[in-house]
């Protein structure tokens, strides 16, 4: 059972992901403008996207899962979603007009797909150097 709850967990974080990339891909590739740029799904669902609260509830799923998968991806990656965390709460409680301390110094779109980016990249150097990484579960 946990075997399927740890690769639902890394296929999620991955989709989440890849999210990340088509907002990239909107801004620099279709020349959008920054605020039409919501991914796949905000192509489909702009206001869900644009709601804070879907956000907020990502990241705190993935502080969820990390802690109860700590043994398995490790305090990096741990540490690294707890500040996207608190990014997400700032996001949250600033609404209607969220902003973050991160977009000082750069852009949300860009700044999100880096925390997002620096929390995956430990993930999956464990999982993939882990032969047997799910039979221990």
């Amino acid at each position: 059972m946990k075997n399927k709850i740890i690769f639902a967990f890394i296929i999620i974080c991955l989709i989440h992901f890849a999210e990340h990339i088509f907002q990239l891909s909107q801004l620099y590739l279709l020349g959008w403008e920054r605020p039409d740029c919501l991914g796949l799904l905000g192509v489909y669902f702009p206001e869900l996207m644009r709601s804070q609260w879907l956000h907020f509830l990502y990241a705190v799923i993935m502080e969820i899962g990390l802690y109860v998968f700590l043994s398995l991806f490790g305090l990096t990656a741990l540490m690294l979603q707890t500040l996207h965390l608190g990014e997400h709460t700032i996001l949250l409680a600033t609404v209607p007009n969220p902003w973050c301390i991160g977009e000082i110094w750069f852009p949300r779109i860009e700044l999100h797909f880096f925390y997002n980016l620096v929390v995956l990249i430990p993930m999956m150097v464990i999982f993939s150097k882990r032969k047997n990484l799910l039979s221990r579960y």
